[in-house]
C-alpha cells in the first residue's frame, strides 16, 4: 500500500478507519514516518483510545527511535498511556517477536531502566504488572535487573504483584534470591506461596527442589491450582531424574502425576510397571481424583495413558487398544480416546490397520481425524480405497464402506430424537444392535430406551445379551440402561 494512501486515511471522519490507519503505519517498518507518530501522540485534540492504538503500533515498529517514544510515554499522567506503553514494549510473541523490546535484540538498544523501576510504586495495580513483566522480559535477555525493588514487592498485599515479581526474579537465574523467596514462600498465605512456588519451578537446574518437596510434603492442602500443577510440570521437565528419585513411591495424586510427567521426559523403561500399575489403579485410588476433574486430560489416568505413548519402545500396545471401545464421558469434547489415540500414534504401524479402519466411522469427528491422520502416516497405501467411497458420497449415492457406521449411528439417534418409530424404521434400529461398531450397537440400545412403542421381544433379548457385550464396556452400560427405561415405560402404562 503506498504511503500517501495510509497517510490520507488518518483524516476519514470514522474513527476505525484512522485506527486501522495507525496499525497499517506500524506494520511499514523502517518505512514508517515516525514524525506522524509523534504529530499523533502530541495532538491534544486526539482521544485517548487514538493515542493508546498509536503506542501499539510504535510497539509493532519495535525500532530504537520508537522505543524512545515509548518510555517517554510512560511518564505520562493517564494510566491507559502508561498501561498502553508497556504493553507496547513487552514481547508477547514468542513467535513473531513482536514488542518495542524487539529492539534491544535486533538494534542493541540499551533500554533504561529508571523509568520501569519507578512504575513499580505506580499506583495502578495492572502498570506495576506490566513494569515488571517487562523487566522480566528484560531479565530473561541477560540484562541485570535490580533485585531490591522486586524483592520489596514481595511483600505487596496484591498477590498477582507478588507473582509477578516472583516471577520476575527468577529470570535471574543462578542471581535469584532463593533464599528470600523461599522464606516468603513459606510465610505467605496459600495465593502467594502458589504463586513463589510456580516461580521458583522455572529456575530450572537452580530450582529449591528438596526445599519444595518439602513444603509440599507439609501442605495440607491436597487439591492444587493451576500454579502447583504448572509448577509440577516444570519440575518434571528440568529435573526428572530427581523427580523420580524422591517421588516415586508417592502415591499422591498430584505426586503421581508429576513422576509420570516424568517418566515422559525421561523415557525409562524401567518405570514401565508403575506407570501400568497407575493405569491398572486397583484400589480405585486415581479414579476417586479423576472424577473431579473437569477435563479427562487433566486426569491422573490420562497422563498414564500419555506415559505409555512416551514408552511406545518397550510398552504393550494392547492396555491402549482396549480403551478405544469405550468412552466413559458425557461430553464428547472430553472423549478419552483423543488422549489414547495421540498415545497410539507414536506407536506407529504397531497398532493394527483393523483397529484404526472402523474409527473412520466414528461420530466424533476428532476421532476420525485421528484416525485418519495415523492412516495417513502409517499405511498411506490403504487410503486409496477411501476415494470411490468419497466420489460415491458426493455424487448422492448410498454411503459405504468405513462411513457407513456414521450414518447407521445418524439414523438411530435421529429416531431417538423423534421418539417414535414405523414398524419398518423400529426394524432398522433393532438390526443395528448387531453391528460390528460398537459406537452403532450403543446408540441403537439408547434409541431403544427413548421409544414409547412396544419393542419385540427378539430385541429385549438382544440387550440383555449386550450387557454382557465381550468388547465394550459403554455397550453393556447402555443396555442395561435401555432395559431399565423400557421396564419403567411398562410399568408406567400398567399402572394407567
Amino acid at each position: 500500500i503506498p504511503l500517501e494512501t495510509v497517510l490520507a486515511l488518518l483524516e476519514d471522519p470514522h474513527k476505525p478507519v484512522r485506527h486501522a490507519a495507525i496499525r497499517l503505519l506500524g506494520a511499514l517498518g523502517e518505512r514508517a514516518p515516525l514524525p506522524v507518530f509523534m504529530g499523533l501522540l502530541s495532538d491534544p485534540e486526539q482521544t485517548l483510545e487514538t493515542r493508546c492504538h498509536v503506542l501499539s503500533a510504535l510497539g509493532e515498529l519495535g525500532t530504537p527511535a520508537a522505543v524512545d517514544l515509548l518510555l517517554q510515554a510512560l511518564e505520562d499522567r493517564e494510566v491507559q498511556i502508561r498501561s498502553s506503553a508497556l504493553w507496547a514494549l513487552k514481547d508477547n510473541d514468542p513467535e513473531t517477536r513482536r514488542g518495542g523490546i524487539r529492539a534491544f535484540k535486533e538494534h542493541g538498544k540499551e533500554i533504561p531502566l529508571e523509568p520501569l523501576l519507578k512504575l513499580l510504586n505506580d499506583p495502578d495495580a495492572t502498570v506495576v504488572m506490566s513494569a515488571i513483566s517487562v523487566l522480566a522480559e528484560l531479565g530473561s535477555l541477560g540484562v541485570a535487573i535490580p533485585v531490591a525493588p522486586l524483592v520489596s514487592l514481595l511483600d505487596h498485599k496484591d498477590a498477582h504483584i507478588v507473582g509477578e515479581a516472583a516471577e520476575a526474579l527468577c529470570t535471574s537465574g543462578e542471581r535469584a534470591p532463593v533464599a528470600t523467596l523461599l522464606m516468603h514462600m513459606d510465610s505467605a498465605d496459600e495465593p502467594v506461596s502458589e504463586a513463589i512456588f510456580y516461580a521458583l519451578s522455572s529456575l530450572g537446574a537452580y530450582t529449591p527442589l528438596e526445599a519444595m518437596l518439602t513444603a509440599l510434603s507439609e501442605s495440607e492442602n491436597s487439591a492444587m491450582g493451576w500454579r502447583m500443577k504448572y509448577a509440577l510440570g516444570n519440575l518434571a521437565e528440568s529435573l526428572p531424574e530427581q523427580i523420580l528419585q524422591r517421588l516415586h513411591d508417592d502415591p499422591r495424586p498430584a505426586m503421581r502425576r508429576v513422576v509420570l510427567q516424568a517418566i515422559q521426559a525421561t523415557r525409562a523403561g524401567e518405570w514401565l510397571p508403575l506407570v501400568l500399575a497407575t493405569l491398572h489403579d486397583a484400589d480405585g485410588r486415581y479414579a476417586a481424583h479423576d472424577h473431579s476433574c473437569s477435563e479427562s486430560a487433566d486426569t491422573i489416568r490420562a497422563t498414564a495413558i500419555q506415559t505409555l505413548g512416551a514408552l511406545n519402545a518397550c510398552a504393550p500396545i494392547e492396555p491402549l487398544l482396549q480403551l478405544l471401545n469405550t468412552n466413559k464421558e458425557e461430553h464428547s469434547y472430553n472423549d478419552e480416546r483423543i488422549v489414547v489415540l495421540e498415545a497410539l500414534k507414536q506407536f506407529g504401524s504397531r497398532v493394527p490397520l483393523a483397529v484404526l479402519w472402523p474409527l473412520l466411522g466414528s461420530n466424533h469427528a476428532e476421532i476420525c481425524r485421528l484416525a485418519f491422520q495415523h492412516l495417513q502416516e502409517s499405511y498411506p497405501a490403504v487410503l486409496q480405497e477411501l476415494v470411490p467411497m468419497l466420489k460415491a458420497i458426493v455424487r448422492g449415492e448410498p454411503v459405504q464402506g468405513a462411513f457407513a457406521a456414521r450414518m447407521d449411528y445418524r439414523l438411530a439417534e435421529t429416531v431417538a430424537l423423534l421418539g417414535r418409530a414405523t414398524s419398518a424404521v423400529l426394524e432398522t434400529v433393532i438390526a443395528l444392535l448387531d453391528h460390528p461398531f460398537w459406537e452403532v450397537r450403543s446408540r441403537a440400545a439408547r434409541t431403544l430406551g427413548t421409544l414409547c412403542c412396544p419393542i419385540p421381544d427378539r430385541a429385549i433379548q438382544r440387550l440383555l445379551e449386550l450387557r454382557k457385550d465381550p468388547e465394550s464396556l459403554t455397550v453393556r452400560a447402555d443396555a442395561d440402561q435401555a432395559l431399565a427405561e423400557l421396564l419403567a415405560l411398562e410399568q408406567g402404562m400398567e399402572d394407567e
